[in-house]
């Protein structure tokens, strides 16, 4: 202690210094190297190591926001990325005044986001749980799938409510009423979202044959609360019909999963690789693209490597044990009848699958990653090349 004391005179010198501080000093490592010779050193950083270069130094901040480095940066976080592309990427960064580092910022931060959008929802392909079914989400918020009737779909209870028709309050009329009679009413809307009530009106008109005691459906006045309720443009839950509230995740892939409390889940495929059956000039100008049909074998092959990939995300399925388990059972028997459909549809005499025995029930694979990986990769590789229009529908 007696010798540190005896430092105080140097320690008051260090502190003096210190305020004189030059910035430029951090940076000569590199200031007196060419600018071409920078760029290069800087090339080999990492995200992490240019933001901490860009914190600790301010004459590094040409460096740590180059175009050339956060370009390929978005290159490289687009790579393997469902339903994104760099290309697509590349031409709307065209056309804006943006840098590449607040490109990156934006799509980084956009792949953590955990709430669909409706654009997401009608824009992607989705696949069912039974492997070989299309949703098709449609803007008018109507949900179509081959051998079902159409349901109503709403990011709220009250929106599907909405587009369900079924946004309504129940009046008694009695004898007091008169034909062409305005009866507004006041009542309360529970929405499931949010587990919230909120006030709401109902207005309409007594019709011109009644009865004392039938009841008249008023509909709920969309307005304040109930307009954001019934607008809403995203959300975390997709409510579908009479279904219970499906829960929306998003994949490590930028894909996604919904399912709900009974075990039902639909995901999404790679759109760019599925094709239609039918002319480009039968597709041109149509509002809405047609459903794809169980036979198609572009969207057949899509629909197994990206329910592999879902399948591999341990992580996201130990969040969400009702989506493990049911992704275990369409692994254990569902998928093996879709792969063998494909293998006999393109001539292919050997079944690219290993079975492990599980208690009594017998699981394709196991839900490693490397294995799943591996086998969605050798399934892609061998039914690609087999691929063609004439045989593919």
């Amino acid at each position: 202690m007696a010798s540190f004391a005896g430092q105080g005179g140097s320690e008051k010198r260090l502190k003096a210094s210190s305020n004189n501080w030059d910035p430029l000093s951090s940076d000569r490592l590199f200031l007196p190297l060419p600018r071409a010779v920078n760029v290069e050193i800087f090339s080999y950083f990492s995200v992490s190591d240019m933001i901490c270069l860009h914190s600790v130094s301010k004459c590094s901040e040409i460096y740590a926001k180059m175009d050339s480095f956060w370009k390929r940066q978005c290159e490289v976080l687009l790579e393997g990325k469902q339903n994104a592309s760099f290309s697509r990427l590349q031409r709307d960064q065209d056309i804006s005044s943006k840098s590449w580092h607040d490109t990156f910022k934006d799509a980084y931060l956009d792949g953590k986001r955990g709430s669909i959008t409706s654009e997401e929802l009608t824009g992607h392909i989705w696949c069912f749980s039974t492997l070989n079914q299309e949703l098709m989400f449609n803007d008018d918020h109507k949900l179509n799938m081959p051998g079902h009737d159409q349901y109503s779909w709403g990011f709220t209870s009250t929106q599907k409510r909405f587009f369900d028709e079924r946004l309504v309050i129940p009046v008694m009329l009695t004898e007091e009423n008169v034909a062409g009679e305005e009866i507004e009413v006041d009542n309360q809307l529970v929405e499931n979202s949010n587990s919230s009530i909120y006030q709401c009106k109902a207005s309409g008109v007594v019709p011109a044959v009644f009865n004392a005691g039938d009841r008249l459906m008023l509909p709920v006045n969309v307005c304040g609360d109930i307009e954001s309720l019934v607008r809403a443009q995203s959300g975390d839950l997709v409510y579908i019909s009479n279904f219970p509230a499906h829960r929306c995740v998003r994949l490590p892939n930028w894909g996604w999963v919904i399912y709900n409390d009974i075990g039902v889940f639909f995901y999404t495929v790679e759109k760019s690789k599925v094709q239609y059956n039918g002319s480009l000039a039968d597709l041109v100008g149509r509002r809405r693209r047609p459903v794809i049909c169980p036979e198609n074998m572009y969207f057949a092959l899509e629909s197994l490597c990206a329910f592999l990939e879902l399948a591999h995300n341990t992580e996201v399925l130990n969040r969400h044990p009702i989506l493990r388990n049911a992704v275990r059972q369409i692994l254990g028997n569902r998928y093996y009848k879709n792969l063998r459909f494909i293998f006999q549809k393109i001539g292919a005499g050997t079944m690219p699958f290993v079975e492990l025995g599980i208690g009594e029930t017998k699981v394709l694979w196991d839900m490693g990653k490397t294995e799943l990986i591996r086998h969605a990769e050798y399934i892609r590789r061998t039914v690609e090349p087999k691929l063609n229009p004439a045989n593919a529908f």
